[in-house]
């Protein structure tokens, strides 16, 4: 199987040439191998030099495959069904994220990037050369699976290309330049959305993130309210001016002449407003 998991020398597998050549059969095939196997040709990327582009085969799948790609993520929910201590049945629900949110992965899955795979790769690299001639360079991708070099490091320190890198994004963005070509396109990635993994994914995030922040906007925003009308309140109102110098409230163009009454002197504060 190690022949599934060579890339060439731009750093795709069998699974992200297939997908940009539209083969679907084949993508549909490798998705049927063996968990362990599908999930290793999923665990790729192509990072550009200056960290700001990164991409994936989940990426390529929702850009091209997104009816796959809902197939994919069917694949990262396990349903596990077992009966509790009143003979119930009940159902365990477990979502793997590993390819939604995997901006720690990524330079783990990238080729060349970390030591380990440097190290492993000038060992195996004649006894996994399939051609070495030309454009084509195929090199055994596998890491070890005890190696945590370059985990849970971010491939890039800077939020705005997280976000926008994030698969999720991605999904969204795809919708939203597809909406006046196809609306075939708009549906299949509303789909992907409301995918229960990636609905999951949402959650976690707006329990984890969101409420937080939204709970520091919103006191902060009724703090600000309860100070601006306290201060509103303190002050006298602009009736009362124009009811102390004897000039009608409605007529809103004797303005400057209450303020030179009032600088004058010529006002009666004490008397109290008619309504």
């Amino acid at each position: 199987m190690n022949s599934l998991l060579a890339r060439d020398r731009q750093g795709y597998n069998c699974l992200e040439v297939a997908i940009q050549a539209n083969n679907i059969p084949f993508v549909k095939r490798l998705f049927e191998c063996k968990t362990n196997q599908w999930k290793k040709l999923m665990r790729n990327a192509q990072l550009s030099q200056n960290d700001k582009y990164v991409d994936t085969p989940m990426r390529k799948l929702v850009r091209c495959m997104p009816e796959i790609a809902y197939q994919a993520l069917d694949k990262c929910k396990m349903e596990t069904n077992f009966p509790n201590e009143y003979d119930q049945s009940l159902c365990e629900k477990q979502f793997d994220f590993e390819f939604l949110e995997d901006h720690c992965h990524i330079k783990k899955w990238q080729s060349g990037k970390s030591r380990n795979f440097q190290k492993k790769q000038k060992k195996i690299s004649k006894r996994n050369c399939f051609n070495c001639s030309g454009e084509l360079h195929f090199v055994c991708d596998e890491l070890p699976r005890g190696s945590d070099d370059d985990f849970g490091e971010p491939y890039s320190d800077d939020a705005y290309v997280l976000v926008k890198n994030h698969v999720l994004s991605i999904i969204a963005e795809q919708a939203r330049d597809s909406d006046k070509t196809d609306d075939t396109i708009v549906k299949l990635q509303t789909k992907l959305l409301r995918h229960p993994t990636c609905q999951k994914l949402m959650n976690q995030k707006w329990h984890h993130f969101g409420v937080p922040i939204f709970a520091t906007c919103f006191i902060a925003y009724v703090l600000y309210l309860a100070l601006f009308t306290w201060t509103v309140l303190r002050h006298t109102d602009p009736y009362q001016f124009y009811n102390a110098t004897g000039v009608p409230f409605s007529n809103d163009r004797e303005c400057e002449k209450v303020a030179h009454l009032i600088r004058n002197g010529t006002y009666n504060m004490t008397q109290k407003p008619s309504w």
